[in-house]
């Protein structure tokens, strides 16, 4: 038997001989051979799991997920509106939904455009870039729920 072994063993035999003392003194009437089979089952499990720790090596990450950036290219309100058309696409609600925040989104484009603050009303002389958006939004009905009819007038929007 190793040194190691030897102590591990003594460690367990005073483990038990404690738990039996305690026992004794508190008058509990200890099982001494059930009381060693838990001690003993206790320290093999102690003992093994100490044994393999040095096994056991600490991960590295080499590989890290890089953090979803914002493109300054687009406009983050229309890649929501367009992840909100792929979820219900049918929906009237979300259609009407989407009329309002489309016609919201391309009059402060058109704003910004033509250098209005945003708050002021739009003049209803302005000249729209694009007659054919400007039709789409005045009426909802005609608007697309299709998300890949939806990305053209998205780039017509954003090229305001």
């Amino acid at each position: 038997m190793t040194r190691p072994t030897r102590l591990r063993l003594a460690a367990a035999v005073a483990c038990w001989a404690v738990v039996c003392a305690v026992g004794l003194v508190l008058e509990l009437r200890p099982a001494p051979l059930g009381l060693a089979a838990v001690v003993m089952g206790a320290s093999v499990l102690v003992w093994t799991l100490l044994d393999l720790s040095h096994l056991v090596r600490t991960p590295r990450w080499l590989a890290h997920a890089e953090e979803p950036r914002l493109t300054t290219a687009g406009d983050p309100r229309l890649t929501r509106l367009y992840s909100t058309m792929r979820k219900a696409p049918g929906s009237p609600a979300a259609a009407a939904e989407l009329a309002a925040d489309l016609n919201r989104i391309a009059q402060s484009r058109l704003d910004a455009r033509l250098g209005r603050r945003t708050g002021e009303p739009p003049d209803p002389g302005t000249v729209w870039p694009d007659p054919e958006l400007q039709r789409l939004l005045a009426d909802p009905t005609l608007l697309p729920t299709d998300p890949a009819a939806l990305s053209p007038l998205l780039d017509r929007i954003e090229s305001l």
